[in-house]
């Protein structure tokens, strides 16, 4: 049997979750639009020693998970080489901008393992109009919030 970790291909933006391989579509602008939206809050907020960093393969118990946007120690970031996926407890914020073929997921599945792993996960619903780059934004401070509200 393969791990979850073999199970999801490097080339491929995909997740491995509940012992199911799911390839997700190509982000829509609105989702594009707010996930830039809250790096660029996010650059001067960052606690010192940590980076903004997306693309990031991020395994928790036999799972893979490739979110959106996360926080994670510079050190833990430029050590990943090639397939590596991070510990999901290595991230001090995990971010999902909702769309509507992960929404499910994202609220679900995810927090959940945000939860155990101790990580703040934020969840952001994506503008509807130029003006606004996102609706709102849910905070679920399972790691203890160290980021705060950054003028949300």
């Amino acid at each position: 049997m393969l791990t979850a970790l073999e199970a999801v291909r490097p080339d491929v933006t995909a997740e491995y979750l509940g012992g199911t391989y799911i390839v997700n579509a190509a982000a829509s602008g609105p989702h594009t639009r707010a996930l830039f939206a809250i790096a660029d809050l996010l650059a001067t907020r960052v606690p010192s020693g940590y980076e903004r960093a997306t693309d990031i393969r991020v395994e928790f118990d036999d799972q893979i998970i490739m979110p959106d946007l996360c926080v994670i120690e510079a050190e833990t970031l430029l050590g990943t080489v090639g397939d590596a996926a991070v510990p999901l407890s290595e991230l001090l914020l995990m971010v999902e901008v909702l769309s509507p073929s992960t929404e499910s997921r994202d609220r679900t599945v995810k927090k959940e393992l945000c939860a155990a792993a101790g990580v703040d996960y934020w969840l952001v619903s994506p503008g509807t109009t130029l003006a606004d780059h996102w609706q709102s934004v849910e905070r679920f401070d399972f790691g203890g919030g160290v980021i705060g509200s950054v003028g949300l």
